[in-house]
């Protein structure tokens, strides 16, 4: 045998692994899976971006069609919607390739199993540039997409440089930060297409919950899990790396979310606001028609705050 698959397998962390799994990594290893080619994608990646263009296209022209909500935006705030959408359809089908490989978790590896948690990085990465090039986006949702790209890209990396099996499973708990806010999605997508106030005030409330609790349980995890898994592989540069990056990366998107709930939960608090004003504004019999049709202060404020967040875009990063 070859001596470095030798010594591969006198690793401590391959020692408690079933022997199915020691052969899924060795198959792995033996099949041209290279630090170079299995991240970058370049074939598969110009494929996702060209149905991201074509599904973009239709859909704006979907709305254009059905929706006179829609019909009123300006360019930017239909594009915003258009991602709505696609953010909430690739992260489900992110999400879903995620859950065939839930295996993972336990450290039972099977091919099609770790090359699902490569698909699922795929379909994030290439969704997150894609919105970059689409769309205008502040800043704050910049810095976050590129540290997930960053993070995605330097775990693939790491797993077929190291072969360390608690990788895999470091990445599958990775993605849960962006694989569970289609909440986010339909709330902001409700308000933008002015839904009922009652159904856009509740899932606004909820989804600023829902994605925040999600990505603290996810971040918790990676924490638990390096502690108890990884905290001893010191043995190359990537391992010295990931330890820093973990904390980094962390934080800047634990801060984005934090402050992208906050943001939503008082979104919601101005719309009720805004409808409890609109009542008294129709229950008055003294009201101007001027009065009844002029935009309340709380409205005002509440698209102050919507300009304020980059058009409520931030919290695609949650």
């Amino acid at each position: 045998m070859d001596p470095a698959l030798i010594s591969l397998l006198e690793r401590e962390e391959y020692k408690r692994l079933s022997p199915s799994s020691i052969a899924t990594l060795l198959e792995l290893q033996g099949a041209g899976l290279r630090n170079d080619t299995a991240w970058l994608c370049p074939i598969n990646i110009f494929a996702y971006w060209t149905m991201l263009y074509a599904s973009a296209r239709f859909t704006r022209w979907a709305f254009g069609r059905s929706s006179p909500a829609f019909r009123g935006l300006n360019n930017e705030q239909q594009k915003t919607c258009v991602m709505y959408i696609l953010n909430i359809v690739a992260t489900t089908a992110a999400l879903a390739v995620q859950l065939v490989c839930s295996s993972s978790l336990v450290e039972d590896y099977t091919v099609a199993g770790v090359r699902s948690v490569f698909a699922a990085g795929s379909l994030i990465n290439g969704l997150y540039l894609f919105e970059l090039v689409y769309r205008a986006m502040r800043l704050q949702m910049i810095i976050h997409h590129l540290a997930t790209v960053f993070i995605i890209c330097f775990i693939a990396v790491y797993v077929v440089d190291s072969l360390h099996p608690s990788i895999i499973a470091t990445s599958y708990i990775w993605f849960f930060q962006a694989t569970t806010e289609q909440t986010i999605f339909v709330a902001l997508l409700a308000y933008r297409l002015k839904s009922s106030h009652r159904f856009t005030r509740i899932m606004l409330r909820f989804s600023a919950v829902q994605t925040l609790v999600f990505k603290m349980a996810s971040a918790i995890g990676l924490l638990v899990w390096y502690g108890i898994k990884q905290r001893h592989n010191t043995a190359t540069a990537f391992d010295k790396a990931y330890a820093a990056i973990l904390i980094l990366v962390l934080t800047v998107l634990m801060c984005t979310q934090f402050y992208g709930s906050w943001i939503v939960w008082i979104l919601a608090r101005r719309l009720e606001r805004r409808q409890k004003t609109d009542a008294r504004v129709l229950g008055s019999n003294t009201s101007s028609l001027g009065e009844l049709f002029s935009p309340s202060v709380d409205e005002k404020d509440g698209l102050d705050l919507e300009r304020q967040m980059g058009s409520v875009g931030i919290l695609a990063v949650v």
